[in-house]
């Protein structure tokens, strides 16, 4: 089965994010307003310009000034984050980094769970990977209500289309491990890898 290639690219993007704090080459900081987005990032300082570059039409920039806006940690940044993961007008790429930076300010404010189902739904395999993140943050956050999203990542465990995206749920719910509902995510990823009575996740999952 052919993996969804926005989920490919956005995997990547995430993984480049936390490896971008020493200098870029030239060539890479010279693309109009990159690298402004790098300095303000490395110091973790919350500005109106990654706002204002979080609605570029150039859409890596908008994804890069997400990612930024989530790890500067600041709470100003949820409003505009999730305006822009909301946006279905808005590119792939950019609604799945809106959505993993939201899942960066989990241990600072109580993200709704609801958000975070809604990218586990989402069309697009790049926003249901950076969904299944978000949700183990907010797990290991302790954020209230996140319980509520044992259904939805069963769910996408035992049926995304994609292979990768499955994979990423189970890892999701071993983010529970210390959580009061340990044992009833723990039995759904055994039942789900063929362990119990339930179908086994394999790579003609239905979704």
């Amino acid at each position: 089965m052919k993996v969804d290639r926005d989920c490919v690219k956005i995997c990547f993007a995430i993984a480049v994010s936390f490896l971008i704090n020493a200098p870029l080459p030239s060539d890479a900081t010279e693309i109009s307003g990159y690298r402004r987005i790098v300095e303000l990032e490395s110091t973790r300082t919350y500005s109106p310009e990654l706002v204002r570059d979080l609605d570029s039409f150039d859409a890596a920039l908008a994804a890069r000034a997400a990612l930024a806006l989530g790890r500067t940690k600041d709470l100003r940044a949820e409003e505009p984050l999730l305006g822009r993961f909301r946006d279905r007008r808005a590119p792939v790429a950019v609604r799945a980094s809106a959505l993993y930076a939201l899942g960066l300010l989990t241990d600072r404010t109580a993200v709704d769970p609801a958000e975070i189902a809604a990218g586990l739904r989402d069309g697009a395999g790049a926003v249901r990977v950076a969904a299944t993140d978000a949700a183990s943050r907010l797990v290991a956050a302790k954020s209230p209500g996140a319980a509520s999203l044992i259904p939805p990542l069963v769910r996408v465990m035992r049926a995304d289309r994609e292979p990768i995206v499955r994979g990423r749920a189970a890892v999701a719910l071993a983010a529970f491990a210390d959580a009061p509902q340990a044992h009833a995510a723990g039995a759904a990823v055994l039942d789900a890898y063929g362990l119990g009575l339930g179908p086994g996740v394999s790579e003609d999952s239905p979704g």
